[in-house]
């Protein structure tokens, strides 16, 4: 069973760590995905562990995230370079969770959804 959320604007919480937190709730202690209907998201524990170890100073002061931004790069060149066959399922599926808890990460902070197969936000 999976919890459908139209927007980010009406997950429970005033803030983004108050959101995050009723997130984290909900998706890990009840075990209850949460569906961003409107951003296409599938929240998931793997996204919000993820999510959970971004710097908590970052969703209060609207700081980037320029490590995880690398992480993502050296997937995306993984996946598409000469060598993508020796990238591992779990390598993948880790940093897919990884790819969704950023995008999350702007829609709870900045309220924008960003594309992160753009290049230019793949620059730090």
């Amino acid at each position: 069973m999976t919890l459908e959320v139209r927007s980010v604007d009406k997950l429970k919480g005033e803030t983004p760590l108050t959101k995050l937190r009723h997130l984290y709730k909900t998706v890990c202690r009840r075990n209850l995905p949460v569906h961003l209907v409107e951003n296409g998201l599938l929240i998931t524990p793997a996204v919000l562990n993820e999510l959970m170890r971004f710097d908590a100073q970052a969703f209060d002061h609207w700081k980037d995230c320029p490590g995880r931004r690398i992480m993502l790069k050296l997937r995306k060149s993984r996946e598409n370079g000469p060598c993508r066959s020796s990238v591992g399922d779990s390598f993948r599926e880790e940093t897919k969770g990884l790819e969704t808890a950023i995008v999350l990460f702007f829609l709870l902070v900045r309220g924008e959804s960003v594309d992160t197969n753009d290049p230019d936000f793949l620059e730090v």
